[in-house]
């Protein structure tokens, strides 16, 4: 019984706030107890909800809460100022190559 009145009131969240995610309802009938039944949910709970840092691999409930975490995380920063490093020299190596290329055309071709 309680958990059909639990289920209702989610629907009715899921109705009012649209752009709130809400875990989906995993499917229950297969659980043998209560325990299982509830761990069942949990995971749900978690994995649909939860974003994990590429950092430092904490989870947070919503992009939000992990946007703010991620401007004090030093390990994101430390990844995401490698990644950055390596964007800036591939394109620096890429118009190396291009302005190579047009040299060694400039040099061939016939004056």
């Amino acid at each position: 019984k309680a958990i059909a009145i639990h289920e209702k009131k989610c629907l009715v969240k899921q109705m009012k706030y649209k752009n709130k995610k809400i875990a989906r309802r995993p499917p229950l009938e297969n659980a043998k107890s209560l325990q299982e039944r509830n761990a069942m949910a949990r995971r749900a709970y978690t994995t649909s909800l939860h974003v994990k840092c590429s950092g430092c691999h904490r989870t947070f409930i919503g992009e939000d809460k992990l946007s703010q975490h991620q401007t004090d995380c030093d390990d994101y920063s430390k990844k995401e100022k490698r990644r950055l490093q390596q964007i800036l020299r591939r394109s620096q190596r890429d118009s190396n190559s291009i302005t190579l290329e047009n040299n060694t055309d400039d040099t061939t071709s016939p004056s």
